[in-house]
């Protein structure tokens, strides 16, 4: 079974845009090809966006898929305002709270029987301080990160290659 990427879904809320991206069986390379370009394009036009990740029957990441993951988590650690999570496998939920040190967005995991919960949770806004110069990056478990450190990380990527 390897079907991956299905949808994504956009919604227009007081807080901003909300993205759901529809994922089943498991997550290839190819993907990435067909839901980043879309992404990327709302980054641009809305500065921070909320994404909802639904995972259906999902069976894991491809070599190749998890690289393309790790280079756009680095690319965009600090687009994303929150990251909700939907699933229903405690694997799933260990990976999500894997996630948090790699993004500046507060990160969640739901059951799929907490689907009305996550979407209410995504809907609600925070509030944002901004720091001058030597900035620091408060991530969403907690940890105090030097946005140059992070910058650094995300610029070291390069275009380094992992097949599929």
């Amino acid at each position: 079974m390897s079907l991956g990427f299905q949808e994504i879904k956009i919604e227009d809320a007081p807080a901003g845009k909300i993205i759901t991206l529809v994922i089943a069986g498991k997550l290839e390379k190819g993907d990435y090809e067909k839901f980043i370009p879309e992404l990327e394009k709302f980054i641009e036009q809305e500065n921070k966006i909320r994404l909802v990740v639904e995972l259906r029957d999902f069976q894991g990441f491809s070599a190749g898929a998890m690289w393309e993951d790790t280079k756009f988590g680095l690319k965009h650690f600090n687009d994303f305002e929150k990251l909700a999570v939907i699933g229903n496998k405690a694997w799933e939920k260990a990976m999500t709270a894997f996630a948090k040190p790699f993004t500046m967005a507060k990160v969640r995991y739901f059951d799929e029987s907490e689907r009305d919960e996550a979407m209410e949770w995504i809907k609600k806004t925070a509030m944002r301080i901004e720091v001058g110069a030597n900035s620091f990056a408060l991530l969403s478990h907690g940890y105090l990160v030097p946005v140059r450190k992070l910058l650094s990380l995300r610029e070291g990527l390069g275009e380094g290659k992992v097949t599929s």
